[in-house]
C-alpha cells in the first residue's frame, strides 16, 4: 500500500472515489506551462442558471491536464509512486464511476463532482501523454427527444380528448 498522496508536495492534486482503491485518493503530476509561475493549475469557471422553478443553481466546471511520462516529478522533486500506465488506468477507473469524485487540491477537497459530456481529452507524444480532464457538478444531461412526441406536445386552444397530458407532453 502506498502511502496517501499530499497534494502540492508529492503530487500537484489527487482524485478518489468510494469504488476505487477503497476510496483511497490517487496522487497526479500536472502539465506545467512555462506561464504557470506558481505551479500548474485546476481552472474553475462557476457558472450560475435560473431553474425552471425560479431558484439560482450554481454550476462548476473544473480543467485541469495530467502529465504521465516516465521522467515526471513530484513537487518535492520526487518521482511519481506508480508508472504512467498504472496512473493512466487509475485515471480512467476514477472519471469514468462518473458521480460522487472527489478533486483533493493543496487548497482543500472538491466534492461531489461528475462526468458527463467531453470528459478527457488524451494528447498522446513519443515521450509522454498528457490527458485534459473535465469534471463539473452539473448532472442535467437528457437523452433526446422523442420527435413524434415533441410534435404532439402542442398547445390546445379547444377540447382536447387525445391521449397527450402534462405528464407526457414537453413545454415547448
Amino acid at each position: 500500500m502506498n502511502a496517501l498522496p499530499i497534494p502540492g508536495r508529492d503530487c500537484d492534486i489527487a482524485l478518489s472515489h468510494a469504488a476505487v482503491q477503497a476510496g483511497e485518493p490517487v496522487g497526479f503530476v500536472l502539465l506545467r506551462r512555462a506561464s504557470d509561475d506558481y505551479g500548474p493549475a485546476v481552472r474553475v469557471h462557476v457558472e450560475s442558471y435560473t431553474s425552471a422553478l425560479g431558484e439560482a443553481q450554481d454550476v462548476r466546471h473544473l480543467w485541469f491536464t495530467v502529465l504521465l511520462a516516465q521522467d515526471a516529478l513530484n513537487p518535492d522533486g520526487s518521482p511519481p509512486a506508480r508508472t504512467p500506465a498504472e496512473l493512466r488506468a487509475l485515471l480512467m477507473e476514477i472519471v469514468l464511476q462518473h458521480r460522487d469524485i472527489i478533486l483533493h487540491t493543496p487548497a482543500g477537497l472538491i466534492t461531489g463532482l461528475a462526468a458527463g459530456g467531453q470528459v478527457m481529452i488524451h494528447h498522446l507524444r513519443p515521450q509522454v501523454e498528457t490527458v485534459e480532464v473535465h469534471l463539473t457538478t452539473r448532472l442535467n444531461h437528457f437523452a433526446p427527444l422523442d420527435p413524434a412526441r415533441f410534435a404532439a406536445s402542442l398547445w390546445q386552444d379547444a377540447a382536447y380528448c387525445g391521449e397527450m397530458h402534462w405528464d407526457n407532453s414537453y413545454w415547448r
